[in-house]
């Protein structure tokens, strides 16, 4: 019976260990509970500030921390401009964000100062699709599948600027703009049914719109049928130029191969998928599909974070706990 008890009250020491130190957990493998810590002052009232950050790095990244005022100066902020999660399964959404104060040897929610999290208003995305004449009759769905999808990033992130290039033996090109109309009008208006693969290239072109953006957060979804088979430079021969541009601008990038008429080349857009990016090979169009939507819900997945407080003086820390449900894309 000795025995046992002891056994009972590692176990115990165990678990209240665990959990008191616990900066993330699972409910199941796409479902997390993610905590941050940190300290908060504001000796003035006048630059609020949070220090002492602890937060699993593994899955989190926070970073371009800066602070403000209200007009009226009744509300204090802290905001973080980038606020990702991820693991080795992907990018997880940002769901409900509970803020507590550790006062009398415990935490307490606090509704009336809290942190909440939007959607990054500095996201440009590229989406790279061939309309070579391999496709056939897919064209159409495929476009219509590019529609649903770019309707969808405006409706979550009005912010969010959208490029797209179409490829086949001639490149096309529509620099990222916030105006769903002009975007969905030139997917409608790219020609259909011309002889080549021009898929390193036609990347490249999507790379270098990125580029051309102030964004901070930069992702390109590429989509092809095929295998590159015509360039205009002997740069794009090989997949090697893209792929170091790719990682040189930090893009988030994802490759879908849809197992068509031709095949692709598998090996080289695992490769193309860099930076937290994915890769899909998906052999109908249903899957095509899902893979898009599943790929531009995790693109979008970046958001800021603020802490929102009233603008008090604060000389000594405030112990503050940020719960967030994360959501994998």
């Amino acid at each position: 019976m000795k025995a046992v008890l002891s056994f009972v009250f590692i176990v115990f020491s165990l678990i209240t260990i665990s959990c008191k130190d616990k900066l993330a957990g699972e409910i199941n493998p796409y479902v997390k509970d993610l905590f941050i810590f940190a300290d908060y002052t504001n000796p003035t009232g006048l630059n609020p500030q949070l220090s002492n950050l602890r937060y699993p790095s593994n899955i989190i990244t926070l970073a371009n921390n800066t602070s403000a005022l209200s007009n009226d100066k009744t509300r204090a902020f802290v905001i973080f401009n980038t606020l990702k999660i991820s693991d080795e399964l992907g990018n997880y959404k940002a769901g409900e964000i509970k803020t507590s104060e550790f006062t009398n040897e415990d935490w307490r929610q606090d509704s009336e100062n809290f942190f909440i999290s939007y959607y990054s208003q500095n996201f440009s995305l590229v989406i790279v699709v061939d309309v070579s004449s391999s496709l056939g009759s897919n064209v159409r769905n495929l476009k219509n599948t590019v529609i649903e999808v770019v309707a969808n990033v405006f409706r979550e992130n009005p912010s969010a600027k959208i490029g797209i290039v179409g490829f086949s033996q001639n490149i096309y090109q529509l620099a990222p703009t916030t105006s769903p109309v002009s975007v969905i009008n030139f997917i409608n208006s790219l020609p259909e049914n011309q002889n080549a693969t021009r898929l390193f290239e036609a990347m490249n072109t999507g790379v270098t719109l990125l580029k051309n953006t102030n964004s901070n957060e930069k992702a390109l979804i590429t989509f092809t049928d095929g295998i590159n088979n015509a360039q205009s430079s002997a740069l794009f021969e090989n997949s090697s130029y893209i792929s170091s541009q790719i990682n040189s601008l930090k893009v988030l990038s994802y490759t879908i191969g849809f197992k068509g008429k031709e095949g692709v080349d598998e090996q080289t857009l695992k490769s193309l998928a860099q930076n937290g990016g994915q890769y899909s090979f998906p052999e109908t169009f249903d899957e095509v599909d899902k893979i898009f939507k599943k790929f531009t819900n995790s693109a979008i997945s970046t958001y800021s974070l603020y802490y929102n407080r009233n603008s008090s003086p604060v000389s000594k820390p405030i112990s503050l706990r940020i719960h967030i449900k994360a959501t994998l894309n």
